[in-house]
Parts: C-alpha cells; structure tokens; sequence
C-alpha cells in the first residue's frame, strides 16, 4: 500500500471525508484538558515527573479552507488520531494510526489550556533554582513558534 498522491487524495477527497467521518463517531469522547487539570488538581493524583509529553494540532489555515482540505487528525485527549489516505490498486483506503500522549490538544484548545499543561508548573522549578525545558518538534507551518511564543 502506497501513500496517496496529492492527486488521488483530491479526486477521492470525498470517499476520504465520509471514512474520517465515519471513524470519528467510533472514537472515544474526548475529556478537555482543563477538565483532567482540574481532576489532578483536586486529587492531587498527578505524579511528579521528569517528562510531559504533549501533542498538538492547528486548525486548518484560511488557504487550506480556501482550497477545501480537510483535516486528517483527531483528538481525542490523551490520545490523537491520524487518518492516513493510501492508494492501493483497488482504489483508495485509508488508515487510522494512534498516538499516546499525557495530554493532547486540539484546535479548540486555546494558549492558555497549553500553558497550564505545560509550562506553568516548570516555573516554580526554574525560580527555585532547578533546570526546565520545553520542546517543541515538528513539520514546518505546524504551529511550534505560536505555540513557544505565546507560553512567554
């Protein structure tokens, strides 16, 4: 099975649409972020650790709207989906890949969500005289600098 072209995704773009939107209904709800803070907060249940491991995905830009792309990624906190299209010799398919994170933000989370994930309890450690870190990774245009920006 090969990846689909830009080309096959354009022309099948439909089928595409209707499997993510079928595969969408079939995820698990989602819990908000602020929800699973607010849970760790009253518990105090979150463990301490070294490492946090986010995701998070941008909506689509005006000129990806303009052309009428899709999204092809779901959150559905703490996990994402990525809905692959491929192209086999008997038409399009498409696959769903899962990926694990602590937490998993979503177009609708705003910087302030982000930050109180992330950033906001490395600051005691910094001002207490220890090491912290943020990092971001990915694609080009996939949102790290206003994402790192906007935790300032």
């Amino acid at each position: 099975m090969a990846s689909a072209s830009v080309d096959q995704i354009r022309t099948h773009a439909d089928k595409y649409r209707e499997y993510i939107k079928e595969n969408l209904a079939k995820l698990p709800v989602a819990s908000s972020v602020r929800d699973i803070l607010a849970a760790r907060t009253a518990e105090d249940a979150e463990p301490d650790r070294e490492i946090t491991v986010c995701l998070r995905t941008r909506p689509l830009l005006p000129h990806e709207l303009e052309k009428d792309e899709f999204t092809s990624v779901a959150v559905r906190n703490p996990d994402t989906y990525l809905f692959k299209p491929e192209f086999k010799w008997t038409g399009p398919v498409m696959s769903t890949q899962k990926f694990a994170a602590d937490f998993s933000f979503g177009p609708e989370d705003d910087n302030a969500v982000v930050y109180e994930a992330t950033a906001k309890k490395v600051i005691p450690l910094v001002l207490g005289g220890g090491v912290g870190q943020l990092y971001a990774y990915g694609q080009t245009g996939s949102g790290k600098t206003y994402t790192m920006t906007s935790l300032e």
